[in-house]
């Protein structure tokens, strides 16, 4: 019997996307697939037209699960996963579409050839209707198949592929055997699922096809569409987590680029983006430095300068309001 694929869709306000998501899966030359779509209480028309879709589609294996509540991406693909059939398992953004219609067949095969853990296909980025190269979601990967956990961290603290949860198809017993789920309540939970998926992993593999189409901000009610400082918040909470990982399982020791990702995710992800309130990035900035001297990590220097000083630096680095923007490399270099 051939293998099944769980295909899980959390749905909300994503009514004028949701019928071409569902429409590429229906397209699959794979069929042993069902759909569960997670609807997490919208309040648009999104759900009654997958409905209408299914009166008109009866062979369409599909189940729609309600949440009581709305409660976030992530316990709705969470839901998902304790309830799928399938024994793979292949997360997709209701407002983004399978690309190919191989996409499953593709995916699925290069996972049973290789008895990997999880496989990572190729993602189309769509932006303003238009193709575009988005360097973030190209795969950089040294070769097909990486066949221990040292090979896993290296390529990913190298940003080798993205973090996101789509585009890849798992091994339902790989999340079960190493309880891995979404992080619940809270925003860009993508991070902490890539790097817990890449540290638990022992074996991953990547095919070439392109595999998944992605619309940048397509859906204005979308997360990555709506910045607030609860993104920071959350985003800071993830850090200390992967920090608290990266501790317990000695992962600075063995690989030397995960302080380096440590680092430039405080940095980049976090501080660089909140030098608009001194008030606020000092207190996280201390927040940072306190919890990178717990752990004892090695180049500490990054969050030991005195805030004021280096709250320049990162305005010099990222504010393009302020009148030193780009114009003292070295300078910002040494603190940075």
């Amino acid at each position: 019997m051939e293998a099944k694929v769980s295909i899980i869709i959390p749905v909300f306000n994503a009514e004028d996307f949701i019928l071409r998501c569902i429409q590429s899966i229906s397209k699959q030359n794979y069929k042993n697939y069902e759909v569960l779509i997670i609807d997490d209480c919208g309040t648009d028309d999104s759900v009654r037209k997958v409905q209408e879709y299914l009166e008109e589609n009866t062979s369409f294996p599909c189940v729609i699960i309600r949440n009581i509540l709305n409660e976030g991406p992530s316990r709705s693909r969470n839901r998902g996963v304790q309830q799928a059939s399938g024994e793979y398992i292949l997360f997709c953004d209701a407002d983004d579409e399978l690309s190919s219609e191989d996409t499953v067949r593709l995916l699925l095969n290069k996972l049973l050839e290789n008895s990997v853990d999880f496989v990572v296909g190729t993602t189309k980025f769509i932006k303003n209707e238009i193709e575009v190269d988005n360097p973030y979601h190209v795969l950089n990967n040294k070769k097909d198949v990486y066949l221990n956990s040292n090979e896993i961290l290296e390529g990913f603290f190298s940003g080798e592929w993205a973090v996101t949860p789509w585009n890849k198809l798992y091994d339902k017993n790989f999340l079960k055997n190493n309880n891995l789920s979404f992080l619940p309540d809270v925003l860009h939970e993508d991070e902490f699922w890539g790097f817990e998926t890449a540290v638990a992993a022992n074996k991953i593999a990547f095919i070439n096809e392109t595999t998944y189409t992605y619309y940048s901000l397509s859906n204005p009610t979308s997360i990555t569409g709506n910045i607030k400082l609860q993104n920071y918040i959350d985003l800071k909470r993830m850090l200390f987590k992967m920090m608290k990982i990266a501790y317990e399982q000695n992962l600075i020791n063995e690989s030397e680029k995960t302080l380096t990702y440590l680092q430039n995710f405080a940095i980049n992800s976090i501080l660089g983006k909140l030098v608009q309130n001194y008030k606020t990035w000092k207190k996280v900035y201390k927040e940072i430095s306190a919890e990178f001297s717990q752990y004892n990590f090695l180049n500490q220097k990054y969050f030991k300068k005195p805030p004021f000083i280096a709250y320049q630096a990162y305005r010099a680095k990222f504010d393009h309001r302020f009148l030193l923007y780009k114009k003292i490399p070295k300078v910002v270099a040494k603190f940075l």
